[in-house]
């Protein structure tokens, strides 16, 4: 009862925020919620080889257009399938984050990112036709969509195996974390390890000749574990561990990036392995003191001792969240440039909280903010309206649930 308590009064409090920014943006922007349908026109052609033997040439005292083989007859050669000679130089070469984008290449739009996959499935109100989220079946289909690279989640199990999922407990309440992996893959079927939904995407990284974009490239979100499945606050090394090896052993350390809203995990990550790249995370809720989220949402949040060197204060919001809370952006900013964030990525209520109070002040902070080397990347868009908002602000990525609709829109 506590648990189901909690996420109503979390909803309701992103549900007030958002309903008050809504409102002041529509009112600026004139811009209405919409659904782009692409239709897809496929395009066949037939080639047609008509063989011409010359006057005279080639031809046995049976007039067959054939020549006589040496067994006397007349039949033709079988002929092997052509087939298209890739460039030599794209051998073994796949394609890595650094390629998707960077401060000196910047398109004139923003590039989408696959939420979860093709999209969320969990906790909403209207059912969408698509496949169950973090699972290889929706990260395969919006590769073959067109998106460029995908948001997945990862936890841990019992047996220290990376298993995808967004939470690490289930609908029951039973952490994931307790469950071997076995038991995980009875329980959702169409989930699977990390390194099972790697292997399956590491071919739609690998460069071809008609390749004009990057592909098969993956956002790993590294959640801090609930206080409810790890009260003791002590398995952050052990998941961050599981997560990387999965990564080593399918070969795509340059094909993935590290998010999360844990500086914690974002530290550990930089000391195993400094060369994969980082993100920092910000949500609304980390701007909202211990009081407001007492006093209007009925959440609390209650001081941890988490001293991570950053000068943070620590909360857990039990029995869900345990991360740090923020004063200003400024302070998020500082604390993600201590940890060698490349890419900072903000919850979009920030970014349109920030452009409603004054017009054009969003952007000139996205700016700002990649004038000092970092990306900008903001999550999690599921409309047209907001779509075009948060790319006028000139950000770099949109974390989107509507995948065709993104790539339609994004940048080349």
């Amino acid at each position: 009862m506590v648990m189901v308590m909690f996420r109503a009064n979390l909803v309701a409090a992103l549900f007030a925020i958002l309903v008050t920014i809504r409102a002041s943006t529509s009112a600026e922007s004139g811009l209405t919620d919409g659904v782009i349908f692409i239709e897809k026109n496929k395009q066949y052609t037939k080639n047609t080889k008509q063989r011409e033997g010359k006057k005279g040439k080639g031809k046995s005292a049976n007039n067959s257009k054939y020549p006589k083989l040496k067994d006397g007859t007349n039949k033709p050669k079988k002929r092997g399938k052509k087939t298209k000679k890739e460039d030599p130089s794209l051998k073994d070469k796949f394609w890595t984050m650094a390629d998707l984008i960077s401060i000196d290449n910047q398109p004139e739009l923003p590039h989408a990112i696959g939420h979860r996959g093709f999209g969320q499935t969990k906790d909403q109100e209207t059912v969408r036709d698509i496949p169950t989220e973090n699972t290889i079946e929706s990260v395969v289909k919006a590769f073959q969509a067109g998106i460029r690279i995908v948001e997945v989640d990862v936890v841990i199990t019992a047996d220290g195996d990376a298993f995808v999922d967004h939470d690490d407990y289930l609908p029951n309440y039973k952490c994931l974390n307790k469950l071997s992996t076995k038991e995980l893959e009875i329980i959702l079927p169409k989930s699977s390890t990390l390194k099972n939904l790697l292997d399956a995407v590491r071919p739609f990284a690998k460069r071809k000749d008609e390749d004009t974009h990057p592909s098969g490239l993956i956002l790993l979100e590294i959640k801090a574990p609930s206080p409810f499945c790890d009260p003791l606050d002590e398995s952050e090394v052990l998941l961050f561990e599981a997560v990387i090896a999965a990564v080593r052993e399918a070969k795509m350390t340059e094909q993935v990036k590290i998010q999360s809203f844990s500086p914690s995990i974002l530290q550990v990550a930089r000391s195993i392995a400094p060369e994969i790249a980082r993100t920092s995370l910000v949500h609304s809720i980390q701007m909202l003191s211990p009081e407001v989220l007492k006093s209007s949402f009925n959440l609390t949040a209650v001081p941890i001792d988490k001293n991570v060197g950053l000068g943070l204060s620590w909360n857990e919001i039990y029995p869900l969240f345990r991360n740090p809370g923020y004063t200003s952006t400024k302070q998020f900013v500082e604390a993600a440039a201590a940890l060698g964030s490349t890419e900072l990525s903000f919850h979009k209520l920030i970014l349109l909280q920030m452009e409603a109070a004054s017009p054009g002040a969003g952007a000139a902070f996205v700016a700002q903010l990649q004038s000092t080397g970092f990306l900008v990347t903001v999550f999690t868009v599921e409309s047209l309206g907001e779509w075009h908002i948060l790319a006028s602000l000139g950000v770099n990525g949109i974390i989107t649930d509507f995948i065709e609709e993104g790539v339609a829109l994004q940048g080349d």
